[in-house]
């Protein structure tokens, strides 16, 4: 997992954070070799961790006015079988990181670890002969 730095971007009023999976990654490489079925087996398993991570970091985001809940939204590319988790608010590394002032209460990150394992499984089962 990588976070901060250029893995991190708060331009454009989002955050987002890119998370390293190499035992996802593995499988990522060669997606354009596997069969229709397989295929479509790993993008159902991403799309399913990608809404989970999704209802993962809204049920942990702290609510004051329920913005920054309403704002998590997930994105999901099926050529690419990619996509992402975003919180779409200038102020949602505040509360991820914390600040000088507001003590760091993540809510993306937990929710990516927890949903990790799911998505590994996921991937691995979709590309078993």
């Amino acid at each position: 997992m990588t976070i901060g730095g250029k893995n991190a971007d708060y331009s454009k009023n989002k955050l987002k954070i890119k998370f390293d999976v190499p035992e996802v990654q593995k499988s990522m490489n060669h997606f354009k070799m596997y069969d229709a079925k397989t295929q479509a087996k790993i993008r159902l398993a991403i799309r399913k961790s990608l809404r989970n991570i999704k209802r993962g970091a809204k049920r942990r985001v702290p609510v004051r006015t329920g913005e920054l809940s309403s704002k998590i939204t997930d994105t999901f590319d099926m050529k690419s079988a990619s996509g992402s988790v975003s919180a779409n608010t200038f102020y949602a590394h505040i509360p991820e990181f914390g600040s000088k002032y507001v003590k760091a209460r993540p809510y993306m990150r937990p929710a990516f670890e927890d949903e990790k394992p799911s998505l590994i499984k996921g991937i691995k089962d979709a590309v078993k002969p």
